[in-house]
């Protein structure tokens, strides 16, 4: 009986565990424009799996995995910084702050269509060079070296394009959102 039990139990563990992993991809991505460090990105996101694994029955079925796995990784990065003995401009901590943001308004606008079709828009109205930078980072899943070789461009150059399209999107959603509620 205990056996049947501790199945019944691992189910669940394992289903996070495979929504998770699923995500590795973006949730590197999201610590390396943290960190601008790609190996210690790969680490901090395997220390998040190992907090993801021990506290599974955290997570909330039907909230978005993702967005948990992100705050965990977040709070990974601070771990990682501190241990590192490396102080955290206050600049990192806003730019922390409006990526949580803007991953966060990009979850939402996935489930929201009219969200959707405003990024839709606004993805539309942004100069040619900057789509295919977003392409090639969300659709296709490149690094920021894999975006910079095909782009012609540097690693930093890549992550302050990317930070600033996404800002434009942000701000583009937001206006136009807010111009819709107004009618």
């Amino acid at each position: 009986m205990n056996s049947a039990t501790n199945n019944d139990s691992d189910y669940p563990r394992d289903d996070v565990l495979k929504q998770a992993f699923a995500c590795q991809g973006k949730l590197v991505a999201y610590a390396y424009t943290l960190l601008s460090d790609y190996g210690a990105a790969e680490d901090v996101v395997q220390n998040a799996f190992v907090v993801v694994a021990k506290k599974y029955n955290q997570y909330e079925p039907g909230s978005s995995i993702l967005a948990w796995c992100r705050s965990i990784v977040r709070l990974e990065v601070l771990n990682y910084r501190r241990k590192h003995q490396r102080q955290i401009p206050v600049e990192r901590l806003i730019l922390f702050d409006s990526m949580d943001a803007a991953f966060a308004e990009q979850q939402q606008a996935d489930h929201n269509t009219s969200g959707l079709e405003d990024l839709h828009i606004c993805l539309g109205e942004l100069p040619k060079r900057s789509r295919e930078i977003i392409r090639l980072q969300y659709q296709e899943e490149k690094t920021y070296e894999e975006i910079g070789v095909n782009m012609g461009m540097k690693i930093e150059a890549v992550r302050k394009a990317l930070y600033r399209i996404r800002n434009q999107l942000r701000e583009c959603v937001e206006k136009r959102m807010a111009e819709s509620n107004v009618t």
